[in-house]
């Protein structure tokens, strides 16, 4: 755990670019599944910028990679955040806030679940809705981070699992005080909860970024559950990309195809324009909620 006063990995703008941030191991205590009380230890990154004053507190966002874990599939960098997690890491970073990435596939033994059938996946969001719990707990733990300044940030799977930690009708979440102070979700799944049967109410204010030609998390559930919320005056604001796929906000200039994912053909990849607009759009949101 940090300690006041520790000298904090940062980054350096060099000729405009930001250098990579550097991420620190940690790790805390959570559940192996939402059926049972077997306790299994995640392993985390946590990534910290500068402190000008040694002991002050710093807002803090948890990141869920999606179902490709956090690392990458790159042989020669196997052990490094994947490109799209690490970009987010420095812009976090920049912007002066604490990142905490979960891994809550290889903590379980699990490297992806994108290629396995729904019915023989061994990790579901609603095992990761405790790791979300686990995490705010220990940052909330940490000197240097403000309890009462964390949000929660996801894409794909960990977006899901975003929507599923903020639904006050899950008894977990509902126990949980405080809340996040905000959320933010890239390209969810909605269906499954759009058409919950226990219902859905925000516990906190969401943001949905997604592609409106998104074929693997299709669009329609999510505006669908956006303007469902809105009617109820829940705090939901979603912002829809019309020409932009699945994972939009990877690295690169372009989409491509997916034939791994049992039963789909994929396309899916980066938009360059839908990236810099959604990165301006987290870079407002979180200042807003949780900015000094």
């Amino acid at each position: 755990m940090a300690v006041c006063g520790l000298v904090a990995v940062f980054l350096l703008q060099v000729a405009g670019t930001w250098a990579a941030a550097t991420g620190e191991p940690v790790s805390f205590t959570s559940k192996r599944n939402a059926q049972s009380d077997e306790a299994v230890v995640i392993n985390a990154l946590i990534f910290r910028p500068v402190e000008v004053e040694p002991c002050k507190r710093l807002p803090a966002v948890v990141t869920l990679h999606g179902c490709g874990g956090m690392y990458s599939t790159l042989a020669s960098r196997k052990d490094q955040l994947s490109m799209r997690h690490q970009n987010m890491a420095d812009l976090l970073v920049s912007q002066g806030y604490i990142a905490l990435y979960p891994d809550s596939f290889r903590s379980r033994g699990v490297e992806q679940i994108c290629t396995e059938r729904l019915s023989s996946r061994s990790v579901h969001v609603t095992d990761r809705v405790n790791d979300v719990i686990a995490a705010a707990a220990y940052l909330r733990g940490r000197p240097d981070v403000d309890p009462e300044r964390i949000a929660l940030l996801g894409w794909s799977h960990g977006a899901m699992t975003t929507l599923s930690s903020i639904n006050t009708r899950d008894p977990r979440v509902a126990a949980q005080r405080p809340y996040f102070k905000t959320a933010i979700a890239f390209y969810p799944g909605c269906r499954e909860t759009l058409e919950a049967k226990e219902g859905y109410s925000l516990a906190l204010p969401l943001k949905m970024l997604i592609g409106g030609r998104d074929n693997w998390t299709a669009p329609g559930p999510c505006i669908d559950l956006a303007k469902k919320l809105e009617v109820v005056h829940e705090p939901i604001a979603i912002t829809v990309y019309p020409d932009a796929y699945h994972g939009f906000d990877e690295p690169g200039t372009g989409p491509h195809q997916r034939y791994d994912v049992p039963g789909l053909t994929l396309t899916v990849g980066a938009n360059p324009s839908a990236r810099e607009d959604a990165y301006e759009k987290v870079k407002i949101y979180l200042k807003t909620a949780i900015g000094d």
